[in-house]
């Protein structure tokens, strides 16, 4: 949730032109990541939880790629890309080790 606030924050300094599309695809991706993970806890047994968890890595690989492309267009300052793309390095562990531990007990 951290790191969706703070990405939704940073998008505010986006250029009006640039507010739209990549903003719009980072919003989603980042949003999607948390979306996935409430779903599955909201969902019964083990599958269905395993399936969202599974899912969420996939959403901040997507995430980190678009970033990655803000900061090639100079939407993000060094300073703010390093600290989102590692903070989003940090939330990817969460769901990587949650699906093997789960992966584990089926």
């Amino acid at each position: 949730m951290l790191l969706v606030t703070q990405i939704y924050s940073e998008l505010k300094s986006f250029p009006r032109e640039k507010l739209y599309v990549l903003s719009s695809q980072i919003k989603r991706y980042a949003a999607s990541i948390t979306s996935n993970i409430a779903e599955g806890c909201g969902k019964n047994g083990t599958t269905y939880y395993w399936r969202f968890f599974n899912v969420t890595p996939s959403s901040l690989f997507e995430l980190q790629t678009q970033l990655e492309f803000a900061c090639n267009l100079e939407l993000f300052k060094k300073d703010k890309f390093k600290k989102l793309y590692k903070d989003s390095k940090e939330a990817e562990r969460l769901p990587t080790s949650l699906n093997i531990k789960i992966k584990n007990t089926l």
